[in-house]
């Protein structure tokens, strides 16, 4: 297996939907819809995903969640999903550059695609997921009640910040009781070494300068809940602006047109993560002792 081909094929997959791509993010952010009424969003993801060649199920377990898959069902290989987001915030729309974590997830699907789509021997499935209501309602939290994890490897996400990092801060106990929503709170992040590893060697020969300090701003998020029940990664990722996320300024800046560029590179280094994984065995074996053992620490 040429690894280095098949990147090269994926980056290329991203490159031929860059327009799409564009119009995609801005449907989501000229239309901001908060948790659990994402409807312009869900249809818009779940439409380009059916046309790209992805086997979508609509009003997956939540009325706008959705679940897009592609590749092989072979359980001994790796079922990786990528992550979207698309909820906004009360007033303020897209504060939190949710319509640029839908189009990094999109994107990295497609090129997860093609490359499996050129490899020579069957890497596995890529799984899109559709997370609903992250702002505030902990949509996420759902989807692990109703099982959609287990038969998940790893878990990717990627989101919009002014400043990029592999793996953001864990939120001590006491930021935590300020997340809780309806009696369910967001669990602290855990980080899998081995994961971002990978992708910290991926964002160096992508060009991307990666902060040793995580911007003290981030808040918590119902990805903690999904890092307590899969492997995952979760790194920011600047968009070349300098307002905080919440904030009106982010919002102006996540439907930027200066935001594109570093949210398709991102969308890249994922793509060569999943790479990574797909065509290394024991790297996954890695992956899921290191989990083992975070969850072992996180918990005592």
């Amino acid at each position: 297996m040429d690894i280095t081909k098949l990147k090269t094929v994926a980056e290329g997959a991203v490159d031929k939907y860059k327009e799409e791509l564009n119009e995609l993010s801005q449907a989501i952010w000229s239309v901001p819809e908060l948790n659990f009424s994402e409807h312009s969003a869900h249809r818009v993801l779940t439409e380009f995903l059916e046309k790209a060649g992805l086997k979508v199920e609509r009003n997956f377990i939540l009325e706008t969640g959705f679940r897009a898959t592609y590749g092989d069902d072979d359980s001994s290989k790796p079922n990786i999903c990528v992550i979207c987001e698309y909820d906004a915030l009360p007033e303020i729309g897209h504060a939190c550059g949710h319509n640029l974590i839908a189009e990094v997830g999109v994107a990295t699907g497609l090129a997860i695609k093609a490359a499996m789509n050129a490899s020579q021997v069957p890497l596995g499935k890529v799984t899109v997921l559709g997370t609903p209501a992250e702002e505030g309602g902990g949509g996420k939290i759902d989807l692990i009640n109703a099982k959609v994890f287990d038969d998940i490897d790893v878990a990717m996400m990627s989101h919009p910040s002014t400043y990029d990092y592999a793996k953001p801060p864990t939120p001590s106990i006491n930021q935590l009781v300020d997340y809780r929503f309806d009696d369910r709170p967001y669990s602290s992040l855990i980080s899998n070494k081995t994961i971002v590893g990978l992708f910290e060697t991926n964002a160096a020969e992508a060009g991307i300068e990666l902060w040793d300090e995580p911007d003290p701003r981030t808040g918590s998020t119902d990805m903690g809940n999904v890092s307590h029940v899969v492997p995952r990664i979760h790194p920011m990722y600047s968009i070349g602006g300098k307002a905080a996320n919440h904030t009106k300024e982010f919002t102006t800046d996540s439907g930027s047109a200066v935001a594109q560029s570093f949210t398709l590179k991102q969308a890249k280094v994922l793509e060569y993560t999943a790479l990574d994984i797909y065509s290394r065995p024991e790297l996954l074996k890695q992956i899921k002792q290191d989990f083992i053992k975070d969850l072992k620490n996180a918990l005592s």
